[in-house]
């Protein structure tokens, strides 16, 4: 008796040790899906769901989707502001490219406003896209004027959905500016004119 229960213990621990190695083998076998892209994208330019192309690997799974978007992940990879670097079709689409244009850190200049605008995609050129980020600064054109106006520092850029009495008609941008509480027509321009286009700078 006491032989038996000297050996239960190794051949539990050796089961045990069985079933966890297996799982993680699958783990690290199984299929996953990951989204790859169906045509060549330039720098900047907007995902369309269209071009976006399933891709299944086998190995390593886990690896993988820490660097590349799965294809349940789709959704939210649409609402990126568009890739800053430029894909050719086949490639897998990585995580870590897209840039954080959120409103962390804001911090309001001394005689500066803040003006937030909205506009869809045609306002910006696909070459200005990479452009456009937090920090850097943009000139602005009007749908009621020639002249280019601006430069304005950008506080935040994001994605947002285009609606008409309370009907999602397209996708666009929401884009915050700081402008000097001095520029009195500027300042009335982004408040009551249409936006015709937003030129990013490189400096």
């Amino acid at each position: 008796m006491k032989n038996w229960s000297r050996l239960i213990l190794p051949l539990g621990l050796g089961g045990l040790a069985m079933v966890i190695n297996a799982s993680a083998m699958h783990n690290r076998l199984a299929t996953v899906t990951l989204v790859a892209i169906g045509s060549d994208y330039e720098a900047g330019q907007r995902l369309d769901e269209s071009d976006l192309v399933p891709v299944e690997f086998s190995y390593p799974s886990s690896h993988l989707k820490n660097h590349f978007w799965g294809w349940e992940e789709r959704g939210s990879l649409l609402q990126q502001l568009g890739t800053p670097v430029r894909l050719t079709r086949g490639d897998l689409i990585p995580r870590n490219v897209y840039r954080d244009l959120g409103r962390m850190g804001l911090d309001i200049p001394d005689e500066h406003v803040l003006v937030g605008i909205r506009f869809g995609d045609s306002v910006i050129r696909p070459e200005d896209r990479r452009l456009l980020i937090p920090g850097r600064s943009v000139n602005a054109k009007f749908s009621d004027d020639p002249r280019v106006f601006g430069p304005y520092r950008i506080a935040f850029l994001e994605p947002v959905e285009i609606k008409k009495k309370d009907t999602v008609v397209g996708r666009g941008y929401q884009m915050g500016l700081f402008v000097a509480t001095d520029a009195s027509e500027e300042l009335r321009k982004l408040t009551s004119s249409r936006v015709n286009s937003l030129i990013g700078l490189a400096e």
